[in-house]
């Protein structure tokens, strides 16, 4: 089991990772976000299709709450490997099965923080949905292309990147118009943290040289 994983029982996004206020009490989350209506509806959809994935989420007029999940986290997303990887994709195929109103149900921040995993680093529950929405297939897998960059280490070479391409490629069966389309998105993404995160992230010449033509 990797080293760093943190306990969830234990420890729960005391990194400032996370945008709103989120507080345990005798084993309860609360976790307080107002949620817009059509967010209520794709998350109550979701619970009530027996979405596997996600924890029993109450919504309430100013908060949601759901039972501490006992698991394991990522506190930083740059330790996760090419196994987690993997199976983070996995459950995206799993959960894209799921069609609210014949459209796919996007989750936005599907980064390893916000996955609860178990000892075998396979995937226990997905929290923070307060950002789920409807969109392509595509968005999530480009959301986590981006993370696995900027968030990586930074003396990656173009093999490594090469390699956990191949992962998003043979793990989703993708194609070529996939590809295509993967690439549009992960372009839109990037454009669109560089804007929120342009302290965080390497510089713009450097992702398209290196993420882009990885995709191919």
């Amino acid at each position: 089991m990797s080293q760093n994983l943190t306990n969830f029982s234990k420890s729960f996004k005391y990194n400032r990772l996370s945008n709103q206020i989120i507080i345990i009490n005798h084993n309860t989350v609360f976790k307080f976000v107002k949620l817009s209506p059509k967010r209520k509806n794709i998350i109550n959809w979701l619970l009530a299709n027996n979405s596997y994935y996600l924890p029993n989420i109450n919504i309430f007029q100013n908060y949601i709450s759901y039972d501490l999940i006992a698991g394991y986290s990522f506190k930083q997303i740059g330790f996760t490997g090419i196994l987690e990887l993997k199976n983070i994709l996995l459950v995206i195929q799993t959960l894209q099965k799921l069609k609210y109103k014949r459209k796919y149900v996007v989750h936005g921040d599907l980064s390893p923080v916000n996955i609860i995993f178990t000892q075998n680093l396979e995937v226990k529950k997905i929290i923070d949905w307060d950002n789920a929405k409807l969109g392509s297939k595509y968005q999530d897998p480009a959301y986590i292309f981006w993370l696995w960059i900027n968030f990586g280490a930074n003396n990656k070479n173009f093999s490594q990147l090469k390699r956990e391409a191949n992962v998003f490629k043979n793990t989703l069966q993708y194609n070529q118009n996939d590809l295509k389309k993967l690439q549009w998105w992960i372009y839109k993404v990037i454009k669109n943290k560089m804007k929120k995160h342009s302290y965080q992230i390497k510089n713009n010449d450097w992702l398209l040289k290196w993420y882009l033509n990885c995709i191919e």
